[in-house]
């Protein structure tokens, strides 16, 4: 699946450990926030959900892995309600709400589901297969 390569995954001096090392302070500073929601992923990061969703292997630490899924899955949910608000609540819900819960759902996992290549397929390439 090379059409999910970026320019960043080919650069040369990407080197393994400065990207788990950046992941590890990512993760440690939106749980400190508990900052989900609020955090942006750095492309930098990027190639680490894209990798997974070609592979299905997870070669960072899964503690830091989850909260770099767990944002990406806020910004994704976020821009497809941005563009196509079609879900209506009952009962005083809200799109915030179901957010949040599949975020904590991710979030309790200690180590990573057996979904984990297709979580990752559709947070690398989000529009490819829904749209909203």
């Amino acid at each position: 699946r090379g059409h999910l390569t970026t320019p960043a995954m080919a650069q040369p001096g990407g080197d393994a450990a400065e990207l788990e090392q950046q992941l590890r302070k990512f993760a440690a500073q939106v749980m400190e926030k508990h900052a989900v929601a609020e955090a942006v992923v750095p492309p930098a990061l990027e190639p680490i959900i894209i990798e997974v969703a070609e592979t299905g292997q997870i070669k960072h630490a899964w503690p830091a892995m989850k909260y770099l899924l767990a944002t990406k899955l806020h910004q994704v949910l976020k821009a497809f309600w941005e563009q196509s608000p079609d879900i209506e609540f009952e009962d005083g819900g809200s799109f915030e709400d179901v957010k949040q819960e599949l975020a904590d759902m991710l979030l309790r996992f200690q180590g990573p589901p057996f979904t984990v290549q297709r979580l990752c397929e559709l947070l690398a390439e989000p529009g490819k297969i829904y749209h909203s």
